[in-house]
């Protein structure tokens, strides 16, 4: 059976609804008006507060048949709207057809200037996806007034998670990591259990949780080796080399090495880095990685980091390939690339 569209005044209801029964605790919304509401509501054990300012869904005025644009007509720069003290401010379109919900980057209201216009274009396949999933996270490069945007594409089931988690969509593109109880060394072990196997069982929120682990662990490693590296060569009276080490993965995460150094006489170094939690007893290489090291020999190594969340510590491997080939390390391949044939 069809769903009966949204008019145009109840945006505040349907959100109150989906806030109503999606069962946050100690919860106090008040309805502003049919376009705004605030919700009240404790996270962690801390109290906290929302002004949700709902805008419609409607057509995008440029004649593409996948695209709809949330009209954002009140910003702050435009003058027409005022922050709620105490209030974090959220932006929200409301599909009034599907009847599901697109976060916008409350940034936008810092846009707009005198026409108080910080309208965003969002898309019928992102909404589409909600046939599937309660949310979907899509990164909104159409656009020139930020350097990446995510946009929120939820149902109303997901209203919850989103008021709690907000600021992580839209600032990272990820959800928080769930409060449900993981062994943090189980992070340790997830490209083990992919490669080899394993009988653990995790549920889906306990698997996101490690996976958002491992990558705090591997930045956290990333961070304390680019330090690492900066120091020596401010110690060494090189600070002009310092200050153009880069950080190569945050930005080109496929080039087969993390961090892009010198030694003390200017010369590149390239260095991948593996990180633990605990004591770092093996890491596993990609293909990439692997002829990286073989094209870069000397000037290639492995930053192996253990601990590096607390007391960090470093082992260095340079020319892992020639290690391996004198015996120095083991190597056994795991994985395998499998063409299908037409």
């Amino acid at each position: 059976m069809a769903i009966a569209p949204l008019n145009n005044t109840n945006y505040s209801d349907f959100f109150i609804d989906a806030i109503s029964s999606s069962g946050l605790k100690k919860c106090t919304i008040k309805r502003l008006s049919g376009s705004r509401v605030t919700v009240k509501f404790e996270d962690g054990g801390e109290t906290r507060q929302c002004r949700v300012i709902l805008f419609a869904v409607g057509g995008s005025g440029r004649g593409k048949s996948l695209e709809r644009r949330v009209e954002i007509t009140s910003t702050y720069a435009g003058g027409n709207l005022n922050s709620l003290p105490g209030h974090s401010d959220l932006v929200i379109g409301v599909d009034r057809t599907g009847r599901n919900m697109v976060g916008i980057d409350p940034r936008r209201l810092q846009s707009g200037g005198s026409s108080h216009n910080a309208s965003s274009f969002v898309y019928l396949p992102a909404f589409d996806r909600l046939k599937a999933t309660e949310y979907f996270i899509f990164t909104n490069d159409r656009q020139n007034l930020f350097d990446r945007e995510y946009q929120i594409y939820f149902s109303p089931k997901f209203a919850k998670n989103y008021l709690r988690e907000f600021a992580s969509l839209h600032g990272a593109g990820l959800r928080q990591t769930p409060q449900i109880s993981v062994q943090d060394s189980l992070s340790d072990k997830l490209e083990e259990f992919s490669a080899s196997g394993s009988k653990q069982k995790l549920s889906y929120d306990q698997q996101v949780e490690l996976a958002l682990k491992r990558m705090e662990i591997g930045r956290a490693g990333e961070a304390f080796v680019l330090e690492r590296e900066r120091s020596r060569l401010r110690s060494a009276g090189r600070s002009d080399l310092a200050d153009s080490v880069d950080w190569t993965s945050q930005t080109y995460p496929y080039m087969g090495y993390d961090i892009k150094s010198f030694d003390n006489n200017g010369d590149e170094r390239f260095i991948e880095v593996k990180s633990s939690s605990n004591i770092l007893k093996y890491f596993f290489i990609s293909e990439n990685e692997f002829k990286t090291a073989k094209i870069l020999s000397t000037r290639y190594r492995i930053a192996c980091v253990s601990n590096a969340l607390k007391s960090a510590s470093i082992r260095e491997i340079i020319d892992p390939i020639q290690r391996i080939s004198n015996g120095d390390l083991i190597s056994c391949p795991i994985t395998y690339k499998i063409v299908i044939k037409s």
